[in-house]
């Protein structure tokens, strides 16, 4: 009787893998079952399967032997106890014969004494002494009490080659800059900035609906987190070299600290600057601010702005907001910026009238981006140089804004 081939298969190839040899005849298609000719194929399987192991255990343990040797050449010799071992007073025990009168030479001294007077390992020396290369084990050599199962080593050196292989970020101060137009700090509240490095994180992974919970961004993505002043924030995009992620919202101004945890394993703890504000517009690779209409259509060469026509221009790092949102919290509605009194924006080196800027602040749906909703002069210019200040820093130049 013998199954078909579909039964087959299967449990031939997990007996296979289990078993870690080659099935030869009996591979799949073959019968499970005994044949007149032999025993039956998982009895050969059992037996084989044995003497695997077996011959496995004995190399095992001759290495472990001929480790035990090579330590024991390494210790000094000891002298031997002043007196003879004492006799333990237990039933049935045959007292330990008094050791061979004639000394040994020092330095021949053997594990467990001479073949005619063996000696406990509690009463021999040990350390063991170096011993002759041509002086044989003794046959009554017997392994120290507490033996090290051969796996245990597996496990040791598994476990080193894994803390070996662990990696640790690596990244300086001058790594950390806005992630909108690359400029260095100092940084503002509630700004998106990148983060230059290596070792951030195990693969690339950005930002998706399903990490946002509650309304705000993770503090984790990829096994990897970014902590400033202890604090772990927000963030948009990990990967190898790059991270990208949100100061906090209510972060003071000074010095702060910032540091990558990855798979628990921190980077240098280094220290950027924040400010009230630190502004920094969003381009394109043509050197074009990132703005659109009315319509919300994309503000391009071939789609330029108009005179008198008001347009949205998107940035970031204009600092704290009324009312400002919690830390990672994806923007409700509409924030004022708190320092709107000294927001200037210029085109072509024209520092524009106050009551032109519409609105400065927080784009709704959205955490860390800023918007500013401007009504264009009677006579901007063709692709006017665009720019911002406000809290005495500002925006670096070359910057242009799509016109006609």
């Amino acid at each position: 009787m013998s199954w078909d081939s579909k039964k087959r298969k299967k449990p031939t190839e997990a007996i296979g893998r289990y078993v870690g040899i080659d099935l030869g005849e009996h591979a799949p298609g073959a019968s499970l079952i005994a044949d007149s000719s032999g025993p039956n194929v998982l009895h050969k399987l059992f037996h084989r399967s044995q003497a695997a192991h077996r011959d496995w255990f004995r190399a095992e343990a001759e290495l472990l032997r001929r480790q035990t040797e090579r330590l024991s050449r390494l210790a000094p010799p000891a002298d031997p106890p002043a007196g003879p071992p004492t006799a333990r007073n237990e039933p049935n025990h045959t007292p330990i014969p008094e050791p061979d009168p004639a000394p040994r030479a020092r330095g021949t001294r053997s594990l467990c004494g001479s073949a005619t007077q063996p000696r406990p390992m509690a009463h021999g020396p040990w350390p063991p002494g170096p011993r002759e290369r041509s002086e044989p084990f003794s046959r009554d050599f017997r392994p120290a009490p507490a033996t090290i199962h051969p796996m245990r080593y597996i496990f040791l050196a598994l476990s080193l080659a894994a803390t070996a292989t662990a990696v640790t970020p690596s990244y300086s101060a001058a790594g950390i800059v806005n992630a909108a137009n690359g400029a260095p700090g100092p940084f503002a509240p509630n700004a998106i900035l990148s983060l230059y490095g290596s070792g951030l994180a195990l693969a690339s992974q950005a930002l998706t609906p399903d990490d946002i919970q509650g309304g705000s961004l993770p503090t984790a993505l990829g096994y990897t987190q970014v902590f400033v002043d202890n604090y772990p924030v927000p963030l948009f995009y990990v990967s190898d070299g790059q991270i990208n992620f949100l100061v906090p919202s209510n972060q003071s101004t000074g010095n702060a600290t910032v540091r990558v945890a990855m798979q628990g394993n921190s980077g240098p703890v280094v220290t950027v600057t924040i400010a009230d504000a630190a502004p920094a517009l969003f381009s394109t690779p043509s050197g074009y601010a990132i703005a659109t209409h009315a319509d919300n259509s994309l503000i391009t060469p071939d789609a330029p702005a108009h005179a008198g026509e008001i347009v949205v221009v998107y940035c970031t790092g204009l600092g704290k907001t009324q009312p400002n949102p919690d830390t990672g919290e994806i923007a409700p509605s509409a924030a004022q910026i708190v320092a709107l009194a000294s927001l200037t924006v210029s085109l072509g080196g024209n520092p524009l009238d106050a009551d032109l800027i519409k609105y400065a602040g927080l784009t709704p749906g959205s955490a860390g981006l800023y918007q500013i909703n401007l009504a264009l002069p009677a006579s901007p210019g063709t692709d006017p140089e665009i720019r911002l200040a406000i809290a005495g820093q500002t925006t670096p130049p070359g910057l242009k804004l799509a016109c006609q």
